[in-house]
């Protein structure tokens, strides 16, 4: 999720849609490989917005008493 688009809660779904169908054509695109292997940057690892999607909402659904048993493990207040 290093170079993810985002967008703010409460976009029309039609728009999301837009920008994720917008994000598979360009990464698609053989003029933007290209430039990305060009440029040394990584094209192999993207993900889809659903893909994604999926990641931040089961980060948000875990428990308080995981979070808190994660922050202590990295030593966090």
């Amino acid at each position: 999720m290093g170079r993810a688009v985002y967008a703010p809660p409460g976009t029309p779904t039609d728009r999301v849609a837009a920008l994720r169908t917008a994000l598979v054509a360009t990464v698609q695109d053989p003029a933007y490989i290209a430039d990305a292997k060009r440029l040394a940057l990584d094209t192999a690892t993207w993900q889809t917005g659903e893909a994604i999607q999926k990641v931040v909402n089961e980060a948000f659904s875990l428990s308080p008493a995981l979070i808190q048993k994660a922050k202590a493990a990295m030593d966090l207040p």
